[in-house]
C-alpha cells in the first residue's frame, strides 16, 4: 500500500505545471486594452439607445450646449448603463473563461487561490470592487496588499490571483 502511494505521488509531481503570478505591467496592459474595448462597447450602446436625440443635437447650430444639456439630463442613466456594462463585461468573462479580451492578449488568467475558475458570483463581486476602485482614482489597484500572491484589493477580497498562461511540456495547455 505504501509503495503504491509513493508511485501516485511521484506521478502527480510529474503532471504539476508551475504557475507564475502575472507581473504588474501585464495586468496594467490587460486593463488598458479592456478599457479601450469597454469604451467602444459603451460608445456604440449610447449611440444606439440615444440615436435620435444625438442626431438632433449634432445637426443643430449649437451642438456643444445641447450636448452638455443632454449629458446633464441623462447623467444617472449613462452612469448606470456604464456600471452595468463594466461589471457585466468583467464578471461574465472572468466567470466564464477566466480571461477578458485584454487578458487573452496578454496571456494571463484570473483564478481563485485553489487554482480553479472563479464562480460567477465571485467574478461579479471582483468586477464590482474593481469598478469602485476607479472611483477612488484606481489607488487600490496600485498597492499590492498581499505580496506573496501579488494581490491587489479586489484580488484579496475575492481570494483570486492573476497568473500567466501555464506552459506545459506536453503542449497540453489546460485552460482553467
Amino acid at each position: 500500500m505504501e509503495i503504491k502511494e509513493e508511485v501516485d505521488i511521484k506521478q502527480e509531481e510529474k503532471n504539476i505545471v508551475p504557475l507564475k503570478f502575472a507581473p504588474g505591467w501585464k495586468r496594467f496592459l490587460s486593463f488598458l486594452i479592456d478599457s479601450i474595448v469597454l469604451g467602444i462597447i459603451f460608445f456604440i450602446t449610447i449611440n444606439i439607445v440615444f440615436s435620435e436625440e444625438l442626431k438632433i443635437i449634432f445637426d443643430s447650430e449649437n451642438p456643444s450646449k445641447l450636448y452638455l444639456d443632454f449629458l446633464r439630463r441623462n447623467y444617472f442613466n449613462i452612469n448606470f448603463a456604464f456600471t452595468i456594462i463594466y461589471v457585466s463585461y468583467f464578471g461574465v468573462l472572468w466567470g466564464g473563461i477566466a480571461q477578458t479580451i485584454g487578458a487573452k492578449i496578454m496571456k494571463i488568467y484570473v483564478i481563485d487561490i485553489k487554482m480553479r475558475k472563479l464562480g460567477f458570483l465571485t467574478a461579479f463581486l471582483r468586477a464590482f470592487i474593481l469598478y469602485f476602485s476607479g472611483n477612488l482614482f484606481y489607488l487600490p489597484l496600485i498597492f499590492v496588499i498581499n505580496p506573496v500572491y501579488k494581490q491587489r484589493l479586489h484580488d484579496f477580497i475575492t481570494l483570486s490571483v492573476v497568473v500567466e498562461k501555464p506552459e506545459s511540456k506536453k503542449n497540453n495547455n489546460k485552460q482553467f
